[in-house]
């Protein structure tokens, strides 16, 4: 009995100390959310086909309609617009 318990306690350290070191590796292979990168000029020019969800992911930019109040409707971008992008 207390052989099983031991074993038992020593799988539940293992699993534990195996989901820390998975963590710390994840964490440290992640590309960091915040950096001094700017994919994007401060003025981006609206290019053919794009919308303001794949400018926002293309330039990690999510205030995109707020730092562009001429824009009232999602459907208001077009080629050649030019938008502010504030990081």
């Amino acid at each position: 009995m207390a052989a099983a318990a031991v074993t038992q306690r020593s799988l539940a350290l293992n699993l534990f100390l195996l989901s820390i070191i998975l963590s710390i590796t994840a964490l440290a292979t992640a590309r960091p959310m915040f950096t001094n990168e700017r994919p994007c000029e401060e003025i981006y020019i609206v290019g053919k086909g794009e919308t303001l969800q794949t400018i926002s992911a293309k330039c990690n930019a999510p205030f995109i309609l707020v730092d562009n109040p001429q824009i009232q409707d999602t459907d208001d971008i077009y080629e050649g617009l030019p938008l502010q992008i504030t990081y």
